[in-house]
């Protein structure tokens, strides 16, 4: 995914006037394994709080 940007003559607040053009171009990032080991331990906490409003 590529994402495009030209501002032409784009005001400041301090009254200067810039022009730019910018590109960003993003790829896909894997899902560390500490955030599958955080969403576990999070599914474990709700589980067992669960278990205990309904005891």
């Amino acid at each position: 995914m590529i994402f495009n940007d030209f501002a032409l003559g784009t005001e400041l607040l301090n009254g200067e006037i810039i022009f730019g053009h910018s590109e960003a171009s993003l790829s896909a990032v894997p899902v560390p394994a500490a955030v599958w080991l955080f969403g576990s331990g999070l599914a474990g906490l709700v589980g067992i709080a669960r278990r205990r409003r309904n005891a």
